[in-house]
């Protein structure tokens, strides 16, 4: 009789075992679902421009059997996979909208995209371009031809050349000032945990009060904007910011607009510092940048507690860049991972200092760099130790 309570005893302690494993085997498995997600719900593209949506918290073997697709609107829009099937390219073909359709670890995943027709960035009275269409003759008919052929471009990893002008975004710290520790009443000012806090190019508006900042190639200023103001290096209203506040949470979407694309001035400190969210970076032309002392200092997501990703896009060019101190300091927290992508442009070519590039407290915290090539990635190796760097496929 003993011997056969032992042997029960035995079975209903396996039984128990392999219950709780399948359990945590199956907790495992709906948690790494629930993590998996797209960096964008919604987007917006012009005709013949072209952006990046990412699968964000899929593992290998997720990625391999995920399946990328045109769920509506295929006339306006096609779709490039890339060969991890991390990410697609999304190029607009014709106005409308459109959605794409991602099934991965049993989800099916949905980003929204809107097309819309390219506005015209020449500065020149719309009887120019309305005229000859309306004459319907030969000659402007030829005319026209070529000008939608060279916003499209054959090769989709380019974009239009900015139109030549001397009009740039305001340098920063030009008119960037360190917040008083005390405030007008002889109070004392506390945020972001005590750190550095500081106005957006000299207006009254804190950097830490900004949910988004997006760069846009278009002067269109609502009529819900708050306010806006000139941000342009020469204040001749070339370069213009206004923010909104539609969700009423008193944190404000900022955006700065130039037509044709924004310039980056020689001096880009501070760029990008106390933010939690940057967009646009296809509309930023950076070429002419030799300075980007503390461009993302104290870059924090809020959206979620997920990974994020910082994704600088495939035209963010510092090749003539000569300072890098403290580009990425205090970046992201132990609670909001956060990975950096370079993209294709980011060269080191120039770069003589990079002091305290990746400084960071206890509470900061990078998953880990995506360098376009092994040069840039040893770069980054050599110059900070803390986060890991790999070479994007």
């Amino acid at each position: 009789m003993m011997a056969i309570n032992s042997i029960n005893k035995r079975r209903i302690a396996v039984i128990i075992m392999l219950t709780l494993f399948c359990g945590i085997i199956q907790r495992d498995t709906v948690l790494q679902a629930r993590t998996v997600s797209l960096t964008s719900t919604k987007k917006i593209v012009n005709v013949g421009r072209s952006l990046k949506i990412r699968l964000k918290g899929a593992n290998k073997k997720q990625l391999k059997k995920a399946k990328w697709s045109v769920k509506s609107g295929k006339k306006c829009i096609k779709i490039k996979v890339s060969k991890s099937k991390a990410s697609i390219k999304v190029t607009g073909k014709k106005t409308g909208k459109a959605k794409v359709l991602c099934k991965v670890a049993g989800k099916k995943l949905v980003c929204k995209i809107t097309v819309k027709a390219v506005k015209n960035k020449q500065n020149k009275p719309a009887v120019t371009v309305t005229t000859p269409v309306n004459k319907a003759t030969p000659v402007p008919a030829a005319t026209l031809a070529p000008t939608p052929q060279a916003t499209i471009m054959p090769v989709e990893s380019e974009r239009p050349t900015h139109i030549p002008t001397e009009d740039k975004l305001m340098a920063e710290p030009a008119k960037c000032t360190e917040l008083p520790r005390m405030d007008e009443n002889g109070g004392a000012i506390e945020r972001a945990e005590g750190y550095d806090a500081y106005y957006f190019y000299g207006t009254n508006v804190l950097r830490f009060d900004i949910e988004t900042l997006t760069y846009s190639s278009v002067i269109d200023v609502p009529e819900d904007a708050i306010n806006q103001f000139d941000v342009s290096e020469k204040q001749n209203k070339s370069v213009i910011a206004w923010y909104t506040d539609r969700d009423g949470n008193n944190k404000y979407e900022m955006t700065i607009a130039q037509t044709g694309g924004v310039i980056a001035n020689e001096d880009s400190s501070y760029l990008c510092c106390g933010l939690s969210d940057v967009r646009g970076f296809e509309n930023l032309y950076t070429e002419k940048m030799k300075n980007l002392t503390r461009a993302f200092y104290q870059y924090i997501p809020t959206r979620s507690p997920e990974n994020e990703v910082l994704d600088l896009g495939d035209y963010f060019d510092t090749s003539g860049v000569e300072i890098f101190d403290g580009m990425f300091e205090r970046v992201s927290t132990i609670f909001r991972r956060l990975e950096i992508r370079l993209g294709k442009r980011f060269s080191v070519q120039s770069a003589k200092s990079s002091d305290g590039i990746c400084y960071h407290g206890g509470y900061n915290y990078i998953e880990k760099f995506i360098a376009p090539n092994r040069e840039v990635a040893d770069w980054f190796l050599k110059n900070q130790l803390s986060y890991s760097v790999v070479v994007e496929e």
